[in-house]
């Protein structure tokens, strides 16, 4: 599969729409258009970046690796996810695989610092916010990032854990926000509701 590619796709599906929205489909994107998500982290620094964040951010792939439903399951909730905004991750996604599935075996840990490991260790704790956390170098070959983002169901109807499309840049904000399922180029759609999206 052409990831790169694939990856331009959305990001021009994205451009043409998300950075020009208002009202309604404005308040949509960014999850504001009820009371209750108006009131969901409304403290919060990354809150009030996010519409900054939808006009200037730029479509890239995270590893999705665990998920933490807390009651209903059609609500939000948090994903933990790896990513990158280096063009070899864009090219070659199997590299966020390798760090998710190595993050998911503590006891294999390659040798980082207990101040790292500790670190690391409370960012798997389920309040836990991490966003773009560095992960020490020998995680992987290109500089990595562990982030939890927020899966809204009205936005991406069914997540699967593995490769998702993520929106961010780093210099507006540190949330990560996955790519709404409208701006999906059929490729990828089909692959992600079909059988899945495999490494």
């Amino acid at each position: 599969m052409d990831w790169r590619s694939l990856c331009e796709e959305a990001e021009r599906n994205y451009g043409k729409e998300a950075p020009l929205a208002s009202g309604k489909l404005l308040s949509f994107l960014l999850n504001r258009d009820s009371l209750r998500t108006r009131l969901l982290g409304f403290m919060t620094k990354a809150y009030w970046s996010r519409k900054r964040l939808l006009k200037e951010g730029k479509v890239a792939y995270g590893y999705a690796f665990r998920e933490w439903s807390f009651g209903e399951h059609a609500l939000e909730h948090p994903v933990w996810i790896v990513h990158s905004p280096s063009l070899k991750a864009l090219e070659h996604p199997e590299i966020l695989k390798k760090a998710a599935d190595l993050l998911m075996k503590r006891d294999s840990w390659p040798l980082i610092s207990k101040k790292e490991s500790d670190l690391l260790a409370r960012s798997f704790e389920p309040l836990a916010r991490p966003m773009f956390l560095p992960l020490p170098e020998n995680f992987g070959e290109v500089p990595l990032f562990l982030s939890v983002l927020d899966w809204i169901p009205r936005q991406l109807h069914e997540l699967r854990l593995g490769l998702n499309l993520i929106v961010q840049n780093p210099g507006v904000s540190k949330e990560t926000l996955l790519l709404m399922e409208r701006y999906f180029p059929q490729a990828w759609r089909d692959a992600y509701f079909g059988q899945g999206i495999a490494l």
